[in-house]
């Protein structure tokens, strides 16, 4: 589905303006890093030790997220080995029709892309493929849009044909987001990549934002106090659709795409999408590691992937065996996973081992909303026809309230056949269609756009059988794209994280999380590029290699590091073994005043919180076998009772961080500006034996400091390629691309991977 809602209109010398700011970019506002220059970058992504070039590492999964994982590691001299229960490419799938010509296709899953998706243009221009502008509401390239509400439809070729109601509704929104969540200051940051001000303005809307609902958010503003704006607001929408049906979900989300314009200035891959994975699979790169040259994805395969994988456990040394379809069982140092998540929890034999216990309810705790298509090719793009009473196109990109919702012309040339994509809809209503079958939907669906159009007949036009898919159904995917619902910030961010694992148990190592559902803008192509990239550093950072000091890329593993701008003077990090891992049970457990728990002195000017590695070791000796005095261990117990209270606490944010709402003796709100988490380990109540605890009930009596809604930035340190730029940087998806203007896209609408 996509919007009429129109984007708010500016005078000259505020577009002028605006026109002299960089392009906008996916760039945070969660994890302000440049992804784009980081590919663009001549010094490329890193490299590993030659003594480990050729060892294979395990990539579950062939889409976008996949394929991109498994050709930088190709490249950096590892052998990737891709595991695929379906077909390449994931949802980015380019179907035909029977009888048709080859030339005539239906994109089932990603269909548009935003300019901003930086990182997402390297690989298109890397594997030679055009954009062209997809045929959005209200669009320049769109002949016109119809809108239907209610059963009274409107015609128009510009925002200035529809009835006033739906320029009050655009004013609603514009001033909505303005008046809760900064909406130009952030959008000028963004695209400037001012990192300390995109931290500044975020940091403050999750701690006011991550429990709200999207709805709650224009129930809340003055700006949309009349329920027909709310009502038409979340029939017809902005950007990427009616969007009532994530009205449950998290403003969060809605705030991560209007702030990066990604429901704007779409454009679509001429041919298919699923090119974009098919030609990363036959690519030979010309820059390669240990490989010979013409060495490709396909034939370090033999031409296929690897079948689907039906169980995953640990073995010892530190090993993941992979199980496959066919029977075949493999052990690797490394392990992505790229399918959807919830696949380890249905399709997928995992060991309760293969991740800590909080992550495993981050992965339960993901939210995916269902999605259906369906298709049709026709005999030409009939309706460029000229109505002869009114003159208007014949039949227009539609948007309803009625069954079909978005309704999309797509056409190659006035005379060469055409496909309509007769429906797009998401959540409930992808359900209604999920018990027909495509030939009732498509029947269900001409009946509705014949009470819009009582005068055309497309069903004489039509040449070959529909295509459709229901996400929700697809046994592989089980819905289409992730939607955080309110609360969820502290899951997604230990999702996304997850490839950062020097802080994890040694035991928990090696499998590295990737794919759109584990990024902050899920259900968009570069949200599966950027973790894709993470994974790769996460497996190079495994297997000891390491990035150019020119091009430091996401250089955050170190477990002593400390945010940029970190005062002295604040709480320290989680202690630390000598060998850089943290301390376990048996060890000191708090950080009592002026002392670290390894019995270090620590500067009094340095005000610590206690940590807790295990309250059970409160009492206890250390592990040295020193015994520790009464009143030692008594002021250790009430230091692990008073930071095991803060984690039941809301979390406040201070100017760039997260802390308890109480401070704690000694503690002054000034003096945590910009701290990092004291201890991310988790805090074991209780040790549930693996014979008669279940995963459920180990996560009833665990709780962890990681649940906290940490800001992500927080471990980005000041090395970090957060603000560099490369002249590549500029790119944009065509020569005449118009710069976005300050205010949010609320009119030309629509999808990507959504």
């Amino acid at each position: 589905m996509t919007s009429t809602v129109p984007t708010a209109v500016h005078d000259e010398q505020e577009t002028q303006a605006h026109q002299a700011l960089p392009p906008m970019t996916m760039f945070g506002p969660d994890f302000p890093y440049a992804y784009d220059d980081f590919l663009a970058h001549p010094a490329g992504l890193g490299q590993i030790p030659a003594t480990e070039h050729g060892n294979e590492v395990a990539v579950i999964g062939g889409g976008l997220s996949g394929l991109v994982t498994a050709y930088e590691l190709m490249k950096m001299g590892l052998r990737p080995v891709v595991y695929e229960a379906d077909r390449i490419g994931g949802r980015l799938r380019t179907v035909g029709f029977d009888g048709c010509d080859d030339a005539l296709t239906a994109e089932m899953g990603a269909m548009r892309f935003p300019p901003s998706s930086t990182a997402l243009q390297h690989y298109i221009d890397l594997v030679g493929l055009k954009t062209r502008p997809f045929p959005n509401p209200l669009a320049p390239d769109t002949p016109s849009t119809v809108v239907d509400l209610k059963g009274e439809s409107h015609y128009a070729r510009t925002i200035d044909d529809l009835p006033p109601v739906y320029r009050e509704v655009a004013d609603a929104w514009n001033a909505c987001l303005e008046e809760g969540a900064d909406f130009s200051d952030m959008n000028r940051a963004i695209r400037e990549r001012n990192v300390p001000r995109i931290r500044e303005i975020w940091s403050r809307l999750v701690e006011k934002l991550d429990n709200q609902t999207f709805y709650g958010f224009l129930c809340d503003s003055t700006a949309f106090t009349s329920f027909r704006h709310r009502e038409i607001f979340g029939q017809v929408g902005f950007g990427t659709g009616g969007w009532d049906t994530d009205f449950p979900n998290s403003i969060l989300e809605i705030l991560r795409v209007v702030y990066t314009e990604a429901d704007d200035h779409h454009r679509g891959i001429v041919g298919g999408s699923q090119q974009l994975p098919l030609r990363l699979w036959e690519r030979e790169p010309e820059k390669i590691v240990h490989w010979p040259q013409g060495t490709s994805l396909s034939s370090l395969h033999g031409g296929e992937p690897r079948p689907a994988v039906t169980r995953l456990h640990r073995a010892a040394g530190d090993r993941v065996v992979v199980t496959d379809a066919s029977g075949d069982i493999r052990s690797y140092r490394a392990v992505v996973f790229t399918a959807q998540s919830w696949m380890l929890l249905s399709k997928i034999d995992c060991d309760d081992s293969l991740f800590p216990i909080d992550h495993w309810t981050a992965i339960e705790r993901t939210h995916y909303m269902e999605s259906s298509k369906l298709f049709v090719p026709v005999d030409r793009p009939f309706w460029l026809d000229k109505d002869e009473i009114t003159g208007r196109d014949t039949m227009s990109m539609t948007l309803t309230d009625r069954m079909t919702r978005g309704t999309y012309l797509l056409d190659d040339g006035p005379d060469r056949p055409a496909v309509i994509c007769l429906s797009y809809t998401w959540c409930d209503d992808s359900l209604k269609w999920l018990p027909l079958s495509a030939n009732e939907r498509m029947e269900v669906m001409l009946k509705s756009l014949s009470e819009i159009y009582p005068n055309v007949d497309i069903r004489k036009h039509i040449i070959g059988s529909p295509v459709t898919v229901s996400w929700e159904n697809e046994p592989y995917f089980m819905g289409a794209f992730k939607a955080n619902l309110p609360g969820h910030y502290r899951y997604q961010r230990r999702l996304f994280t997850h490839f950062m694992q020097d802080r994890l148990p040694a035991d928990k190592r090696g499998i590295f999380l990737a794919g759109d559902d584990i990024s902050w803008t899920a259900g968009w192509a570069e949200g599966a590029i950027q973790t894709a990239l993470n994974a790769v550093w996460g497996v190079m950072h495994r297997f000891g290699g390491a990035t150019d000091p020119k091009n430091p890329g996401r250089a955050i593993c170190t477990t002593r590091s400390r945010p940029s701008s970190s005062p002295r003077t604040e709480p320290v990090p989680e202690p630390l073994r000598r060998d850089g891992g943290p301390l376990r049970q048996g060890r000191a457990v708090a950080l009592s005043a002026g002392r670290r728990a390894d019995g270090r002195g620590v500067s009094r000017k340095r005000p610590t919180r206690p940590t807790v590695a295990s309250t059970r070791s409160a009492n206890s000796s250390a592990s040295s076998g020193t015994p520790r005095s009464p009143h030692r261990a008594r002021n250790a117990a009430h230091a692990a009772s008073r930071a095991f209270s803060r984690l039941q606490e809301p979390t406040r944010w201070v100017s760039g961080s997260a802390t308890s709402s109480r401070s704690g003796p000694g503690i002054s709100s000034s003096r945590i500006r910009s701290s990092i988490p004291v201890s991310s380990a988790p805090i074991r109540l209780k040790s549930p034996s693996r014979a008669s605890g279940s995963r459920s009930r180990a996560r009833q009596v665990s709780s962890s400091a990681s649940a906290r809604s940490w800001p992500i930035w927080a471990l980005i340190p000041a090395s970090a390629n957060c603000t560099g730029r490369t002249p590549g940087w500029r790119r944009s998806w065509n020569s005449g691309r118009q710069q976005a203007g300050g205010r949010p896209p609320v009119v030309t609408a629509s999808t990507a991977a959504r």
